[in-house]
C-alpha cells in the first residue's frame, strides 16, 4: 500500500484566499477568479471573475457559488500571467 498525504478542504481552501483559483461546476461552467472567502459550508466567493460556459468567456464582477454546485477547485499555477485566460479542458 503506497503513503498517501491528505490535505484537509477547509484550511486548504482557506489558504488559497486573495489568490486566483479555478472553480467547475457540476453543470459544465467554469469559473476563474480571485477567492475573496469561503465559509464552513464551503460556499464560495470570487470577484474579477470569468466565466467559461459556452464559446465566449463572459467577465463576472463578483459570483457566489453554492457549495453543492461544486465538482473541484483548483489553485491557478503561478506560471499563469493572466489567470482570466486559462481554461481546464473538460
Amino acid at each position: 500500500m503506497s503513503s498517501s498525504t491528505s490535505l484537509a478542504p477547509m484550511p486548504f481552501l482557506r489558504s488559497m484566499t486573495s489568490q486566483p483559483i479555478i472553480v467547475k461546476t457540476k453543470w459544465g461552467q467554469q469559473f476563474t477568479g480571485t477567492l475573496v472567502s469561503c465559509d464552513n459550508h464551503m460556499n464560495i466567493q470570487l470577484a474579477g471573475c470569468v466565466e467559461h460556459s459556452g464559446t465566449e468567456p463572459t467577465a463576472l464582477e463578483s459570483v457566489v457559488i453554492r457549495c453543492n454546485n461544486v465538482l473541484y477547485i483548483r489553485q491557478v499555477p503561478p506560471t499563469v500571467d493572466d489567470p482570466a485566460t486559462l481554461l481546464v479542458p473538460a
